[in-house]
């Protein structure tokens, strides 16, 4: 990472987390939209991937430019889904066996 880069991560980082709680405490986001946002961890392996190829394709300037782009729009969208997607799966939920046969 270049040092321009480092010096604004962690302020990035917890941009991003300010506004999620900003966000669940507004009630946009449901403990649903957060099980769902959750899931979508790997976009930021696919968010780092495409600055590297940007860096390395576009040069420093204009990869940086279009990483950062593309990451808008990635979190954007996972957002937008996150708040309007289906509903998490019930399937990690358990029940008793008493309840099962009715006990």
């Amino acid at each position: 990472m270049h040092q321009r880069t480092r010096r604004f991560a962690l302020p990035i980082v917890l941009i991003v987390l300010g506004v999620i709680f900003l966000l669940i405490n507004s009630r946009i986001l449901s403990s649903d939209a957060l099980q769902r946002l959750s899931d979508l961890w790997p976009l930021l392996l696919v968010i780092l991937g495409l600055q590297l190829v940007f860096t390395h394709t576009l040069g420093p300037r204009r990869g940086q430019i279009a990483g950062l782009a593309a990451a808008a729009l990635i979190v954007v969208a996972a957002v937008a889904y996150a708040i309007v997607g289906p509903p998490v799966p019930a399937g990690t939920q358990q029940q008793e066996s008493a309840q099962l046969i009715g006990a």
